[in-house]
């Protein structure tokens, strides 16, 4: 009975949670080196924490005058020069494939963050 159980626990499917970690704006735009191939340079937002935290692992939507403009999953934060997982204060930097649309001062960035987990299920046999 506990196999049975074990197995119909692992073939439930997975509930996915998503919660908002954080939101930046962006202050200022700018354009980096020549080589758009490379991580450290292209176009980069330069924006400043407003509350919780962004890290790369993150989704990132761009929120320009209250409506949702594009939603990526591929940001590099940059702390002066170099490259940083995280950023819970102040100023950074932001590279995502959004760059070749183009950041606007004002646009908002909200960060959210997923996580899945496996349903808890009581089984009751009679």
């Amino acid at each position: 009975m506990n196999e049975i159980e074990a197995d119909l626990a692992d073939a439930m499917p997975l509930d996915v949670v998503e919660e908002e970690s954080g939101e930046a704006e962006v202050l200022k735009v700018f354009q980096k080196g020549v080589n758009p191939g490379d991580k450290k340079e292209g176009l980069f937002a330069g924006c400043v924490i407003r509350r919780g935290c962004i890290s790369t692992d993150a989704e990132v939507a761009i929120i320009r005058r209250g409506i949702q403009i594009y939603k990526t999953s591929a940001a590099s934060l940059f702390y002066k020069a170099d490259e940083i997982d995280y950023v819970d204060e102040g100023e950074f930097g932001l590279s995502a494939d959004w760059s070749e649309r183009g950041f606007l001062p004002g646009d908002i960035i909200k960060a959210t963050t997923r996580e899945s987990a496996r349903r808890e299920v009581e089984w009751i046999w009679s």
